[in-house]
């Protein structure tokens, strides 16, 4: 497939990802207020929160070894299988290490500290083990898949890789959610079908890598700890940024569930979702072009990389 007809099928996918996005919050809003409530809605969205913010620890090493991904692609497939099997390496480990933080706070009783919501409002949503749940199989499928997603760009399945986000949204953030509610479930029962729902969907994209990425399986073997260690240290900074990042968005949330009551945190994340969303729509043309570009640079081919940058 052409330069052309990868990125057309990028901006494609990433402006339906785009308007998928914009539809689903304004969505969600008034159909969860109606359905949950204020004070349940906003204790939800302090939850999604927390557990995004914990998954941050993987997301700086993930989107480093995506862009080394990108590098090594060019630079023929062992390169390339021993940079995924490291990081592999390095994911089961961060994946660990979120989990004992959750069960950390669990165990210290400091879940409800870390959500903004009363005892009370704790043990009755169970909101506890709804946390611990939710961690959990991030931890188990979410640190895997999120790198191996990664390797399709090089391959140019960028635009595949954006459907299949998508569709993960869809299905868990906006599909779940409003049939927990409709049925009449809580917090607790959400935490359940998620994971529930979560785990048949990582079967389908484990295999779904398998089929698409079956050159570079088994993507454990061939890595070392020198170079996991390496990837690691070099991709604090992208952490740093992530953390950063997160703490102005869901940690924002997190403090206003704090300061002020968790019936709060609904409005001020709508407002802010909304507003950010149009930020992002820069992304849906550069995005593609990304790996093409990394690739040319790589190669030396400049003609090619100015052609594709006009």
């Amino acid at each position: 497939m052409s330069i052309e007809k990868r990125t057309r099928a990028g901006v494609v996918a990433g402006f339906a990802g785009f308007v998928v996005s914009l539809m689903l919050t304004l969505a969600l809003v008034p159909l969860l207020l109606q359905m949950w409530g204020v004070e349940r809605y906003g204790v939800w969205l302090a939850l999604m929160a927390a557990t995004t913010i914990l998954s941050t620890l993987d997301l700086g090493h993930q989107g480093f070894l995506g862009n080394e991904f990108n590098l090594t692609a060019a630079k023929g497939a062992g390169r390339l299988r021993s940079t995924l099997a490291s990081g592999l390496r390095v994911a089961a480990l961060l994946g660990a290490m979120q989990f004992v933080i959750a069960v950390a706070l669990v165990w210290a009783g400091k879940v409800s500290l870390f959500l903004g919501v009363g005892d009370s409002l704790l043990e009755k949503q169970r909101l506890d083990s709804a946390f611990l749940l939710m961690v959990g199989v991030w931890c188990m499928f979410g640190s895997t898949s999120g790198l191996l997603v990664r390797l399709y760009p090089p391959q140019g399945l960028y635009a595949r890789a954006q459907w299949l986000s998508l569709i993960q949204r869809l299905v868990l953030q906006f599909g779940v959610v409003i049939a927990v509610a409709m049925g009449g479930g809580g917090i607790w029962d959400f935490a359940v079908s998620y994971s529930v729902v979560g785990t048949v969907l990582a079967v389908f994209w484990f295999l779904e890598f398998r089929h698409r990425l079956s050159a570079l399986y088994p993507w454990w073997k061939g890595g070392s700890w020198m170079r996991a260690w390496k990837n690691l240290r070099s991709s604090l900074l992208l952490t740093g940024n992530g953390i950063l990042t997160q703490s102005v968005t869901n940690g924002s949330s997190l403090m206003i569930a704090i300061l002020f009551d968790a019936a709060v945190v609904p409005a001020f994340t709508t407002v802010r979702a909304v507003a950010n969303m149009f930020f992002q729509a820069a992304g849906v043309i550069v995005n593609p072009l990304v790996p093409d570009l990394v690739r040319f640079h790589v190669r030396g081919e400049w003609s090619k990389l100015i052609q594709t940058i006009q």
